[in-house]
């Protein structure tokens, strides 16, 4: 959509049609499999499956790379009890440090967790403040 915007269009008057895959792997596989000819997805979760799985690399092209966007954060409910919480904490940020930790990081195709710095949020914060929320 910001793209979109960017050029002065909307999704409803560039696209015939849109619609909602409801996960970024569902909008690789839709790409791939041509139900539809265009997705926004997270490069990450796009890289992930076409190391997996080659046919999404052979079947998709990528027309166009944002600007880097912090990584997904891990998140609690605000009424998660403090002690839960910091011990949660503490083994997600020492994963790394663990053989074990280490092996469940590499299927996530992540090195480590860290404590992020909140500005790493904001280009996301800039998209939505342009295009602002989908009705």
């Amino acid at each position: 959509m910001y793209l979109l915007h960017s050029a002065g269009e909307t999704p409803d008057r560039f696209f015939a049609r849109t619609l909602f895959t409801y996960s970024h792997e569902n909008s690789v596989r839709a790409v791939g499999e041509k139900w539809v000819d265009g997705a926004a997805v997270d490069s990450l979760v796009y890289e992930a499956m076409a190391q997996e799985t080659p046919f999404y690399r052979e079947n998709i092209r990528i027309i166009w790379r944002s600007v880097p966007y912090g990584a997904p954060p891990v998140v609690v409910h605000p009424g998660l009890d403090p002690a839960r919480k910091a011990q949660l904490q503490r083994i997600l940020l020492e994963m790394d440090r663990d053989p074990e930790g280490r092996a469940t990081l590499a299927l996530l195709g992540v090195s480590r967790f860290v404590l992020p710095d909140d500005r790493l949020y904001d280009s996301a914060r800039e998209v939505v403040l342009t295009v602002g929320e989908r009705p």
